[in-house]
């Protein structure tokens, strides 16, 4: 199982999630005003660092990750390849998928192939700037999948900047001679096997096909010689004559499946890991020799300077060194020792019980120099021959690669981030990467923040380890409440058990939805799984079930789904304590007709008891990221949103001001992913409302200082096109407004 990059569920949550929606056209980035600044949230790291790309040069290098674009060093800091200002102008909207590779041309630095969102992608500046090669067409690909870790899906010729191959997932192998101008494929090597059902429908489309060229082979008529491409459990096809004609070297039996990672040594013999054995294969003669580390081997690399030295790498982070060019093996020291003295303190301290580990690479100047690709960042050692263990050091600044599932800026306080993986950021200086997070060192991650309206520093969170593994230490669910604003957390005592459930199961309340009362100690836990909301009055000690009427045969449930979800459905009033609402959106599965709990319901008594106050469907689309949020300062304003749906339907945002009886569209804003509230323009004036969607069709982030009346744009942060999941404003001060996206973290911005 690969534990990190479990982003990746978010980000497929989100397109897997809004499936059902009609194809619409793409949303194209709106500028942003002068007066509207727009800066990183300084998290730092997060994700999933999938693939690194090292430049012949050993200056140069690109990293890539599992939830959106690709970084590139530029001489003290990553910075995003993918933006508003690199991408051509046809592309420049709005998309939440990561990039398949991305790589140097090794005879050339300033060439930069980049494989995104279906598309193949040239720069000849060092990835300032891109153009779509439209040649190529469309591939289709997943940068997020279950194989993201184990390939190379495009490869440069060592010699030729203008000879190109990429490994697609069902196009086979294709091959550019003239810089991706235009391309052939390569028959004789198969497509990668596709897993089908008894009615012959993809269940899993595999790994496709990896790359590798051998750069030491030498070149003859301006091509490198040797290449490997190895066909998703089909085995690996080698070309002696510059990609002219292709054999099968590998076929599974006695010898690798696939090329998952692999490497040549100085003696020319390819070395690869086999994602189905967990070996390392070494290529000798026209046969195979399994290495035997003592790794469940993932990545492989091998010495520029020296054969015999050989690391191999689990994918948890277990280490094994050969000096015998693989004779003997020496197991390492694990856990591994971590530090980031000048880069982005927490993911150091994070607990490392599973470095989750993709790519290693030796530098190809820096002797003893090692980098990988982990589930939380970039990292480098410098190690020895005598070495016991590993002394990773983070090299991660730059990167902002967390999934945010929520940020909430409480009164009175600074802003929240709650993050798939890594759990809780306290944000209390903007640009500052955090020394900590929460709730504890675990690997957690923080589906959903609420604070209290009026009770300073009062916040609860609903903080679930969705890996589904690792129950065993007592503390997968930490969800549980701060008092000082999120600074630290405290576990519930308990945790609610469902009539009639298995105490067993480690799971049976997690994940979800939580709310907090506007004036008391009153928290309602609203878990996935479909399950009906339980409230507490005493921190977590006590809990009481609610009780809803069962739906009608053939009818959903309607509540929360699927834990992966950026559903937030429970709310509660910000004016009037122990009042709540959540939303149903329940329908009948085989007339879509809404189900008899469909609808609107409000809690008086702290989520005891509930009363349906608006029946039937509010929108269309809600039965996935479907957000309820309550306005500051006003009694019974409600606002709802489908949220992010895949090709981004035009449906209103709808608006109650009776607590939920009535609802309307709001004016000229539809295809709302988020939205939020912050400090009012005047003392005695309504919340500002902050939206990420449409206003009078263009799309951005927007502000209303008037209850809705009208809306200021404020553009898009940062230069990016990745999806906004969230967004909140500051309630201390009118104009400040903090965003979180699908896979490249946080941003704040501030417009007078």
């Amino acid at each position: 199982m690969r534990y990190a990059g479990f982003g990746l569920m978010a980000a497929a949550a989100a397109l897997c999630a809004s499936g059902y929606a009609a194809p619409a056209a793409a949303q194209t980035v709106q500028t942003s005003p002068a007066n509207a600044v727009w800066k990183p949230l300084a998290i730092g790291g997060g994700g999933y660092i999938v693939g690194i790309n090292l430049h012949p040069n050993g200056i140069d290098r690109i990293v890539r990750t599992d939830t959106y674009g690709a970084y590139i060093w530029r001489g003290n800091a990553w910075a995003q390849l993918v933006t508003t200002a690199s991408m051509p102008v046809e592309d420049r909207h709005v998309t939440g998928v990561g990039a398949v590779d991305a790589v140097f041309a090794p005879s050339d630095a300033n060439r930069v192939y980049l494989f995104f969102n279906d598309r193949l992608y040239r720069s000849d500046d060092k990835g300032v700037s891109f153009t779509r090669l439209a040649g190529f067409g469309t591939a289709a690909s997943n940068a997020n999948d279950s194989y993201r870790d184990i390939s190379y899906k495009v490869a440069v010729d060592p010699v030729n900047p203008d000879v190109l191959y990429v490994g697609t997932r069902d196009d086979g192998l294709r091959r550019s001679v003239d810089g991706g101008a235009t391309w052939t494929t390569i028959a004789a090597v198969p497509v990668g096997f596709h897993a089908r059902n008894a009615d012959g429908k993809v269940t899993d489309a595999g790994a496709g096909i990896s790359i590798l060229f051998d750069g030491r082979s030498g070149a003859s008529a301006g091509l490198t010689r040797i290449i490997y491409a190895g066909s998703w459990k089909n085995g690996i096809w080698q070309s002696r004559d510059g990609g002219a004609s292709w054999q099968q070297i590998a076929n599974g039996n006695a010898s690798p499946s696939y090329l998952a990672r692999g490497d040549v040594d100085l003696g020319g013999r390819l070395l690869v890991t086999d994602e189905e054995s967990g070996k390392v294969w070494r290529r000798e003669g026209s046969g195979w020799r399994d290495l035997g580390a003592t790794v469940n081997a993932r990545a492989v690399t091998v010495d520029p300077t020296s054969a015999n030295r050989i690391y191999a790498f689990s994918g948890g982070g277990e280490a094994a060194r050969s000096l015998d060019g693989g004779a003997s093996w020496t197991k390492l020291t694990y856990p591994n020792a971590l530090a980031a003295p000048r880069d982005v303190p927490w993911i150091a301290w994070t607990d490392n019980a599973f470095f989750t580990t993709s790519d290693v690479r030796f530098d190809p100047l820096r002797k003893g120099r090692l980098w990988v690709g982990q589930g939380f960042g970039v990292w480098k050692a410098d190690v020895a021959d005598t070495d016991t263990g590993i002394r990773w050091l983070a090299e991660s600044r730059g990167i902002e690669q967390l999934v945010v599932n929520d940020i909430v800026a409480p009164p009175g306080g600074a802003p929240v981030v709650a993050a798939w993986d890594q759990g809780l950021f306290y944000k209390d200086k903007p640009d500052v990467f955090a020394a900590r997070r929460g709730p504890t060192r675990r690997f957690n991650s923080a589906w959903d923040v609420d604070a209290s309206a009026y009770r300073t520093g009062f916040l609860a969170a609903a903080v679930s380890d969705h890996r589904f593994c690792c129950g065993g230490d007592g503390l997968n669910i930490q969800s549980g409440y701060s008092l000082n604003g999120g600074r630290s957390w405290v576990r519930f005592p308990t945790q609610p058990t469902p009539p009639g459930s298995n105490p067993a199961d480690d799971y049976r309340f997690a994940f979800g939805s939580i709310a907090v009362s506007a004036n008391t100690s009153r928290i309602v836990w609203m878990p996935a799984g479909d399950g009906v909301p339980a409230t507490t009055g005493d921190f977590g000690k006590t809990w009481t079930f609610a009780s809803f009427p069962p739906p009608d045969p053939g009818e959903s449930a309607g509540w929360n789904g699927g834990f992966y979800l950026n559903r937030k459905i429970l709310a509660a009033d910000r004016v009037v304590s122990n009042r709540f609402y959540v939303v149903n959106t329940s329908f009948n599965t085989t007339t879509y007709a809404p189900g008899k709990n469909a609808g609107v319901w409000r809690s008086n008594d702290g989520g005891r008891t509930w009363e349906q106050v608006f029946k039937g469907k509010l929108t269309d689309w809600a039965i996935w990221n479907a957000k309820l949020v309550a306005m500051p300062g006003r009694t019974g304003n409600l606002f709802f949103t489908p949220g992010k749906l895949d090709g981004d339907p035009d449906i209103p945002l709808m608006r109650s001001e009776d607590s939920g009886r009535t609802w309307l569209p709001v004016a000229s804003v539809s295809k709302v992913h988020a939205i939020g509230f912050g400090a009012p323009r005047n003392a005695d004036g309504p919340a500002a409302i902050y939206v990420a969607g449409s206003v009078n069709d263009q799309y951005g982030i927007w502000r209303s200082a008037d209850n809705g009346a009208t809306w200021q744009g404020m553009g898009y942060p940062n230069q990016s096109l990745d999806t906004v999941s969230t967004i909140d404003g500051d309630k201390r001060t009118f104009g400040v407004v903090y965003v979180g996206f699908t896979g490249s973290g946080a941003a704040y911005g501030t417009m007078p």
